[in-house]
């Protein structure tokens, strides 16, 4: 299965990201988020019948080569209400977020990019990469 195919079977609409741990020395980025939903390997897959629920779910970015905020800053915002991943012509996967929350009109919506080679996903009750 595809990286891509495995992003996409992922829900992090309305989950709030709780902190972000960045591990120069590792090349990894990590999004700690409050609940993951992995979405069933099916055409009629719902949020509402998952395969997995990961509360708290690690998000780890894996062979990371960048973070970036489109902003040019970070305003604390939490919610996550957009989310996709695609592959750059070198074979990289750049895996965006857009998160709301701020404290005026122009802090509440911000963008999170990171460029990397793969990810995994691991809840509270270990490591349970998506299948």
């Amino acid at each position: 299965m595809d990286i891509i195919h495995r992003f996409e079977r992922l829900y992090f609409g309305d989950k709030v990201l709780q902190s972000i741990l960045i591990d120069a020395s590792k090349a990894t980025v990590c999004l700690e988020i409050d609940s993951v939903v992995v979405l069933k390997e099916t055409p009629e897959a719902s949020i509402f019948d998952p395969e997995q629920v990961h509360e708290p779910a690690r998000l780890s970015f894996l062979g990371c080569r960048e973070i970036r905020f489109s902003e040019g800053t970070y305003a604390m915002n939490g919610t996550i209400v957009d989310f996709s991943a695609c592959v750059r012509d070198d074979g990289l996967v750049e895996f965006h977020f857009a998160l709301t929350g701020g404290w005026d009109n122009q802090t509440f919506w911000r963008e999170i990019t990171v460029v990397a080679q793969e990810f995994a996903i691991e809840g509270a009750e270990g490591n349970r990469n998506i299948p």
